[in-house]
């Protein structure tokens, strides 16, 4: 790739920290499928894939090297699956 820093590049932003209490269902579903992340399962997994997503896309971007929505989902997932499969044992 090489020349990513060019003047008129828009620099990405960081994505809002929600209130999840009062977020509704839909819209959480929503926000996980514009992320592409899976919009399903319990609630509680639903909100931690988000604020965990929106912590590391927003630190890839405190970085100077943000990392694309796809990127950081499947990271996201894979540690998910990871975590399930501990609490299983």
């Amino acid at each position: 790739s090489g020349s990513g820093n060019l003047p008129n590049k828009i620099e990405p932003k960081k994505l809002p920290k929600l209130v999840y209490h009062i977020i509704k269902d839909k819209e959480l579903r929503r926000q996980l499928d514009m992320y592409g992340l899976p919009p399903g399962g319990e609630r509680k997994i639903m909100v931690n894939r988000l604020k965990e997503f929106t912590h590391r896309y927003n630190a890839s971007i405190d970085s100077g090297n943000p990392l694309g929505y796809r990127e950081i989902a499947s990271k996201v997932m894979a540690e998910e699956k990871q975590r399930l499969k501990a609490e299983a044992l």
